[in-house]
């Protein structure tokens, strides 16, 4: 079965983050093309994404790790990396986009009164600055699955799919913003007329298309100026007015989009520093949210639903208080002995955590002194398989793992900015700021906390015993059947492993 995720806006690229945490973890076996859809591709949040997915494809084509389910997941992203409506426009504005200047007076008229002459002056190289009216418009006009890349490679699969196959698309965008706002109706709009051109009915059962909108869930104070840009003030009626436009769309059967639609918000919005807060641009670098998780996780739902009924329906998910723990967490299960979203997420952070602040630490030091040679774990599965002593070829593999290790503790941690989220020990591997999580060096982590490193901690007196207990099941770990691993990939795989059994999750 294919699999693609479509991001939209800074949001949107946020919710990939946390889905591509989740592949990570194990959480979705199979093919996954990814599109990152944005005009301001500089944008911090973006960029951080799609450099943790960047990370995640190398480590998947470099390492072979056999039958594990650690980055079982293979992830595509078809050219380009980053989809911009404006491609090398260097101020895009709107007036020019549509060459009002050629317009007849008729159509330059209807022009002026569609859109403000701020909405037609103002460059857009930042997005679309919280006027969906203006994103919806050039996303229609750019958008052609049957032309220029990644549309093109995205049709063909789907075609693929289409034929003998099954396929699931699912979008990420906001409802209040400006990018999210404009591109999740109108990407899926044109999604839908391109499926019914390739011959698909809207009750095919083997290509869905369903979506995960993001209500409001932070919020910041906006400066009291004249200039074009989303307002935190305005999103709740810009939500509620789109929240109307679904409705209509989704209850009627000639003009619905989407087989499956997710809404996820919080009452709670978060506050943004205002000294933090940025129009676009590599500054607009928001820390995860745990919002976010949920969307990923309602597109692993999507992505594993055999059946869709005919009927509507509605299904609803809340937390029973303001907290948020593990309980909280849709489990996403394809049969009862399935391991649930705790466990497999837990076993990440428990892996991520003892590779960063012991293994790695060991492997540098082997590399660059020589020292550690005798440690069992390291002859059996490393030593025993090098030309000599040397590490250098296989430096970069495990290089690559320790930046994924620290992306990942850093987005797990940076989920519980807010006190009310509490899932993991984030205090054993980071320092939270006022706005901000800082993950420490790997040495500084406190090893006394592994045990308990998964929440709620329910084992009594914290101890050293479970760092020291996965450290002699790898000594004595045997490194068995290598046809299908790599060095480095049999070595993390039984590491992986381990952290299970002393999860306790």
């Amino acid at each position: 079965m294919g699999y693609y995720a479509i991001g939209i806006g800074g949001t949107g690229a946020k919710c990939l983050e946390s889905l591509i945490h989740l592949c990570s973890a194990g959480l979705l076996p199979g093919d996954l093309t990814m599109i990152f859809i944005d005009p301001d591709k500089s944008n911090g949040s973006l960029e951080r994404a799609a450099q943790t997915v960047k990370i995640y494809q190398n480590i998947k084509t470099k390492i072979h790790f056999g039958s594990s389910d650690i980055f079982q997941t293979t992830v595509n992203i078809p050219e380009p990396d980053i989809w911009s409506p404006f491609e090398d426009d260097v101020n895009p504005r709107l007036d020019n986009f549509f060459a009002k200047a050629s317009l007849d007076k008729a159509s330059s008229d209807l022009f002026d009164v569609l859109y403000t002459k701020k909405e037609q002056e103002t460059t857009l190289e930042k997005g679309f600055r919280g006027h969906p009216s203006i994103g919806s418009a050039i996303f229609a006009d750019k958008v052609d699955l049957g032309a220029g890349e990644p549309w093109s490679s995205f049709k063909n699969k789907i075609a693929l799919d289409l034929n003998g196959g099954e396929g699931r698309i699912f979008l990420f965008g906001s409802i209040f913003g400006g990018t999210g706002a404009s591109g999740f109706p109108t990407i899926a709009t044109l999604i839908r007329n391109e499926l019914k051109k390739l011959g698909m009915p809207p009750e095919a059962s083997n290509m869905r298309l369903g979506g995960a909108l993001m209500l409001p869930y932070f919020t910041f104070n906006s400066h009291n100026d004249q200039e074009l840009k989303a307002r935190a003030e305005e999103f709740l009626v810009n939500s509620q007015a789109a929240l109307k436009y679904y409705y209509k769309r989704y209850e009627s059967d000639e003009n619905k989009f989407f087989d499956a639609l997710y809404l996820l918000g919080d009452q709670s919005p978060q506050q943004f520093d205002n000294k933090k807060t940025s129009l676009g641009g590599a500054t607009q670098k928001n820390a995860p949210h745990f919002v976010e998780l949920y969307a990923a996780l309602a597109a692993l739902h999507f992505f594993r639903r055999p059946v869709f009924h005919p009927k509507r329906s509605v299904h609803l998910i809340s937390r029973s208080n303001d907290n948020v723990g593990w309980a909280d967490l849709p489990n996403i299960k394809d049969s009862p002995n399935d391991p649930t979203c705790r466990n497999k997420l837990g076993q990440m952070t428990k892996f991520c955590f003892a590779y960063l602040h012991q293994y790695f630490p060991v492997l540098e030091n082997i590399k660059n002194n020589g020292n550690g040679l005798s440690e069992p774990w390291f002859i059996d599965f490393i030593q025993n398989n090098l030309a000599g002593n040397d590490l250098n070829y296989l430096w970069s593999e495990l290089k690559m793992l320790k930046e994924y290790c620290e992306l990942f503790l850093q987005w797990i941690a940076s989920l519980q900015l807010e006190s009310r989220v509490e899932l993991v020990e984030a205090r054993a591997f980071s320092s939270v700021g006022t706005d901000d999580i800082e993950l420490k060096l790997g040495k500084h982590f406190d090893a006394m906390s592994y045990l308990n490193l998964i929440l709620p901690s329910d084992h009594g007196t914290i101890k050293n015993d479970k760092m020291i207990k996965l450290l002699e099941q790898m000594c004595g770990a045997f490194p068995g059947d290598q046809s299908s691993s790599s060095v480095v990939g049999n070595f993390i795989s039984t590491l992986h492993s381990k952290c299970l059994e002393t999860a306790r999750c």
